[in-house]
């Protein structure tokens, strides 16, 4: 058995960020301004901050999926590597003795390794999806035993997570492009912190107001998305438009609880990270000793309402199902956050409830014609009032980043 001494960092939002914060709070990297670890605020901000994106997926056999995007998703985690200048020494092979060669390998040296990992084939989690589905995530091996079939990995829970080596040994084969992957990292060039908040800042300003990063996400992405999706709830008449595109009452309770989902507990820490973006922007503030950036922070916490109050829009209290399914949600996440893999059962009974509103959905979210109008035309208004406050928080950023260059 091999295990990473004196381990104590836990917790996170995010998969990448939340590893890479965990992995540097444990090497004993500190701030110099205050002698503190670096906080996953601070490296979603470094990483590229927040976004907006609206995709909906349909597949055949499956309820629609609506997937909000509301934090950078092109790689922040290398992102952040490299403004920060940390070096990452990554491993990777075919051979599964060979892989495990590596990972024990860095334990033995004191090293936190990072792997890369199915989290469908890890055990632990509570996604209905069927086996030809896979998502991967880099988690943080503590400890490997190959003889008593044990490991002891961090993901984002409060408490250790405790999983059969061989089962850690195939999620980490599943996927090609990841397989076998190990990293270990280097430490922080705190003199590239300035530089570093400053691009993270750009690139979440080029994101929220500029051209998309790929062309087919065009209209989709930053500030347009929530366009998109005003008009797509007031649109009568054509097939994308809500009230044609999702008739029935159980296309409706997936849309909306996969949208909290994403949102709200998705790595996001909450109503789409706003907050946290505005955590990241204080910090900022105090780094570069830039007062102009402190006073965005405001809009963005306003910003962080604006979700609150759109959640209470999509999943109220006058509508039993999605209510419900709101509760059952915090509830899960609840559960894996305190207790993780111990937790499991319980919450695929969670899970099993969920289903069940959906399916009885076609039921108790079954509208008259004016109601399924009011239900759209409800959730229209709260989104342009989210659209408009975030885009008063980005012009504002936008001013300070101006006033910080003069």
């Amino acid at each position: 058995m091999v295990e990473l001494k004196n381990y104590a960092e836990y917790g996170g939002d995010h998969w990448e960020l939340a590893a890479l914060r965990n992995v540097l709070a444990h090497q004993g990297e500190r701030l110099p301004h205050n002698g503190e670890a670096p906080s996953e605020a601070l490296l979603l901000g470094i990483a590229g901050g927040i976004v907006a994106g609206y995709f909906i997926f349909q597949y055949q056999g499956y309820p629609p999926l609506f997937n909000f995007l509301t934090v950078q998703s092109f790689d922040p985690l290398t992102n952040a590597l490299e403004r920060l200048q940390i070096e990452a020494k990554n491993q990777r092979t075919h051979s599964v003795e060979k892989a495990r060669l590596n990972l024990t390998q860095a334990l033995a040296n004191g090293k936190a390794p990072l792997v890369w990992a199915d989290a469908f084939s890890l055990g632990y989690g509570d996604a209905q999806w069927g086996e030809e589905n896979w998502f991967v995530i880099p988690i943080l091996v503590t400890r490997y035993d190959e003889a008593a079939d044990e490991a002891s990995i961090v993901d984002r829970a409060h408490v250790p997570i405790e999983i059969p080596a061989h089962q850690l040994d195939a999620a980490r084969q599943r996927i090609r492009k990841e397989r076998q992957r190990v990293m270990t990292l280097g430490k922080i060039q705190w003199q590239r912190l300035p530089a570093a908040i400053h691009a993270g800042i750009q690139q979440c300003l080029d994101h929220a107001t500029g051209e998309p990063p790929r062309k087919p996400m065009r209209g989709k992405y930053g500030l347009a998305a929530y366009t998109r999706w005003a008009d797509a709830l007031a649109d009568e008449r054509s097939k994308t438009g809500w009230k044609r595109q999702f008739t029935q009452g159980s296309e409706r309770f997936a849309l909306i609880t996969n949208f909290y989902h994403y949102t709200h507990h998705f790595g996001t820490g909450g109503k789409g990270a706003r907050g946290r973006y505005a955590d990241f922007l204080v910090e900022a503030a105090a780094i570069l000793e830039q007062d102009a950036l402190r006073s965005v922070a405001p809009a963005f916490r306003q910003a962080e309402r604006r979700w609150e109050a759109l959640y209470d829009e999509m999943l109220s209290a006058d509508l039993p199902p999605l209510f419900r399914a709101r509760q059952l949600m915090d509830e899960r996440e609840g559960l894996f956050r305190e207790r993780g893999s111990a937790s499991t059962e319980e919450r695929k009974k969670i899970n099993a409830q969920l289903e069940a509103l959906r399916v009885e959905a076609d039921e108790t979210l079954a509208f008259s014609e004016s109601e399924e109008r009011s239900w759209r035309l409800g959730m229209r208004e709260a989104v342009l009032a989210l659209q408009d406050q975030e885009t008063s928080a980005f012009q504002q950023l936008q001013e300070a980043m101006a006033e910080m260059e003069v």
